[in-house]
């Protein structure tokens, strides 16, 4: 959040997955996502893990001054593992081509059955509607 000052990667899927699925969509309108990345050792080492409940609530404490260096020790690529959804998500709605009217669920089955179908049509679908993906 732009408000905070530290940004907290966690060090256990089941953490993350307890974060996006139980605090984040507390609020009906909000998503979680559960994501995973590797940070390069060296980098990750400067920085002290804390356990801030049980054994599992292990993050690390990362200044937003210092996020610019994080994402570049970052390796490979930040996949998406699971998402959970407020009850009452709608998210952004586009007006035109396959999104038109369509709330953040739906896209997301759209894209997904786009991506089984043609990578042109998934491809097209996320140039004109980019917002969503912003």
């Amino acid at each position: 959040m732009p408000d905070q000052p530290i940004f907290y990667p966690v060090a256990s899927a089941e953490y993350a997955t307890q974060i996006a699925r139980d605090w984040n969509t507390r609020s009906l309108t909000f998503a979680g996502y559960v994501t995973s990345f590797e940070v390069q050792d060296d980098y990750l080492a400067k920085f002290e893990r804390h356990i801030v409940g049980s054994a599992v609530h292990e993050e690390y404490w990362i200044p937003a001054s210092q996020l610019t260096e994080f994402n570049q020790a970052i390796l490979g690529q930040i996949e998406v593992d699971v998402a959970f959804f407020g009850e009452s998500l709608v998210g952004f709605v586009p007006e035109k081509f396959g999104f038109a009217g369509k709330n953040a669920v739906e896209q997301f089955v759209i894209l997904a059955r786009g991506w089984d179908y043609s990578r042109m049509d998934f491809t097209l679908e996320i140039s004109a509607n980019r917002k969503p993906f912003i």
